[in-house]
């Protein structure tokens, strides 16, 4: 089984099968697969070692499922796949003749499918053999309920739980420090600190000042987006949280 850029030289390698007394094998050959620009997938479209793939943060059976239906399906809309069901379903005849595109994406999907797949305890365990840096285990074990279901990737676990269990140095506006000032006196004001009454009082902090959340996520995270703010805060917990903001405006 090889890529069809070999077809034109297949008569000189039966030749060669046949000169030697060799059996002669069947050969069958696949169309090559694509980068997005339609030409054939080179290193200049990222293409890697499924090693750099597992660095990256891909599980192994999100990387296989993604790659087995590149030019093959099991003729149906399933797109989810066990080994075992890729094994038993699986025949040469059904290769589709056209060259498949390797689309990232999709990937992303895939892998971020099999994360939300895994239990917290097995997706923790996860991260951790692939060495990632976390400060306090016990806290960010904490997080990986919110996290699981914005990761792509076992790295972008750090990425989101970091500006919640680190002290990150962010370089504030004047307004931004105005945000902040006003969501701590709300904040502290809190007699039950649970993510409703963390959701509301950011809310109305929106309202008030006419700005949207994500201002404010960047105030006090220094980007737009990332974990749930009050699901973030409630798992911190209201001393570390109160801490953390007099600390961002100092």
């Amino acid at each position: 089984i090889r890529g069809d850029e070999f077809i034109s030289s297949t008569p000189k390698h039966i030749n060669l099968y046949n000169s030697f007394g060799w059996k002669l094998p069947v050969f069958a050959h696949l169309p090559v697969i694509l980068g997005p620009d339609r030409q054939k997938l080179s290193k200049r479209h990222g293409a890697k070692s499924v090693l750099d793939y597992r660095d990256e943060g891909y599980l192994k059976e999100a990387l296989l499922n993604f790659m087995v239906l590149l030019g093959w399906n099991p003729g149906d809309d399933r797109e989810i796949l066990s080994i075992h069901e890729m094994i038993t379903l699986f025949d040469l005849k059904d290769i589709n003749t056209n060259s498949p595109v390797f689309d990232i994406n999709k990937l992303n999907w895939f892998n971020s499918r099999y994360i939300g797949s895994l239990s917290k305890d097995e997706l923790f365990s996860r991260i951790k053999n692939k060495g990632l840096s976390i400060k306090n285990e016990e806290l960010a074990r904490k997080f990986i309920s919110p996290a699981q279901s914005r990761m792509k990737t076992l790295n972008d676990f750090a990425d989101l739980v970091k500006p919640f269990t680190e002290q990150t140095e962010l370089h504030l506006s004047d307004e931004q420090k105005e945000v902040i000032k006003e969501l701590l006196t709300r904040f502290e004001r809190i007699s039950y600190w649970d993510n409703k009454n963390i959701f509301l009082e950011i809310s109305d902090l929106c309202f008030s000042r006419k700005i949207n959340l994500k201002e404010v996520y960047k105030a006090l995270v220094g980007k737009e987006e990332g974990l749930p703010l009050a699901d973030a805060f409630e798992i911190l917990g209201k001393e570390k949280t109160l801490e953390k903001l007099k600390k961002a405006l100092s």
